[in-house]
């Protein structure tokens, strides 16, 4: 009988978005009596693989280990016949370091050592997006070793506003953006930019986890805290999935400065619900996002193109209207997997190597 294990670090209450599709992934094949998610603290990791190779049992290992451990440590165990590793890049972990606390040759190395750890480990290789994929196959990774398992989307009850209603919008608009509060998301630089816009016309929520990031968050919320758009920034910090989706609801305009994705949950999600979005074009957003219709993608290195887009919504809502209109008519028309249509797809892939 096929057995999974996904190992993940200890959570220590986090709900970052790989932590989530970790816990939805696993829940269906649980219930099925065929996986698990066990938390193995990274000094441990080692001896509990080599245990689990006395039993026939597929590891789905999460790919933050990969900046505790060396891919000599792991090597010896892959000659076992009975355990089978999958790997699960969420992303590679040096893309969360800070890059103004890292000299670029380091960030180098260090995302070249996880490239070299992924191409000498031969594994089968699970991403959650498709432009990631298309990413590792640059760097020159074997096309049939990756897989791509795209998150579900919750059952979505909060829909209450038909498609193709109009809801006016008012002033101070009211903008959200959802991710930890990390580097990687780059909220600094949406701070930045709302504090050159008349923060009258605005009300932002922030939602995301700010304890992970301690130095950078002290970065970004000392710039909300030192101006006049202060009481305009509202940092709520770690919420329930499900409050995440009705302030979704309850939002005009969705921004996200992040640098780097391998899917974009929390877009997909904005898109779902009939929300434009403004972003710079990573992850899978462009397979939602339409520029010039629901919303706008930006280059990433076009920092004034993103600032001119921004400042142009906010001042005037007819384009920001317009773009609403449009989000909401594309929303019935988006197709997200459920997480059982995901699960069933690790099932498969697991199937094959076991």
């Amino acid at each position: 009988m096929l057995k999974i294990e996904l190992l993940q670090p200890p959570r220590s209450n986090q709900q970052s978005g790989g932590y989530l599709f970790n816990e939805n992934i696993t829940k269906l094949l649980k219930e099925k009596g065929i996986c698990k998610l066990v938390e193995v603290k990274k000094e441990n990791l080692i001896e509990y693989i080599s245990e689990a190779s006395f039993k026939r049992v597929v590891i789905v290992l999460d790919s933050i280990y990969l900046q505790f451990i060396d891919f000599s440590e792991i090597k010896p165990l892959l000659r076992e016949e009975n355990l089978k590793i999958i790997l699960l890049l969420h992303l590679l972990p040096s893309s969360d370091l800070d890059k103004e606390s890292f000299d670029n040759q380091i960030l180098k190395k260090l995302n070249s050592r996880e490239l070299a750890w992924i191409k000498q480990s031969n594994l089968v290789i699970i991403v959650t997006g498709s432009s990631y994929k298309k990413e590792l196959l640059k760097h020159r990774v074997c096309s049939s070793r990756v897989k791509v398992v795209n998150p579900g989307q919750e059952s979505y009850p909060f829909k209450t506003i038909k498609v193709g209603e109009s809801k006016k919008i008012h002033y101070p608009i009211k903008g959200i953006s959802v991710g930890t509060i990390s580097p990687r998301k780059n909220q600094i630089l949406l701070v930045d930019m709302l504090s050159k816009i008349n923060p009258k016309l605005y009300r932002w929520t922030f939602i995301g986890n700010k304890q992970l990031f301690p130095e950078y968050t002290k970065k970004v919320m000392n710039m909300a805290n030192k101006g006049n758009w202060k009481a305009s920034l509202f940092f709520v910090g770690q919420v329930h999935h499900s409050k995440v989706l009705m302030s979704l609801t309850d939002s005009d305009l969705f921004v996200s400065t992040s640098v780097k994705e391998s899917y974009g949950m929390s877009v997909a999600e904005a898109c779902s619900v009939g929300l434009p979005v403004l972003s710079f074009n990573t992850g899978d957003f462009s397979s939602w996002v339409k520029h010039n219709q629901n919303g706008y993608l930006i280059d990433q290195d076009d920092i004034r193109g993103m600032q001119n887009k921004l400042n142009d919504v906010i001042s005037d809502l007819s384009i920001l209207t317009g773009l609403k209109d449009v989000a909401k008519k594309n929303s019935s028309g988006i197709h997200f997997p459920t997480w059982e249509e995901s699960s069933t797809k690790l099932e498969k892939i697991c199937r094959t190597i076991y």
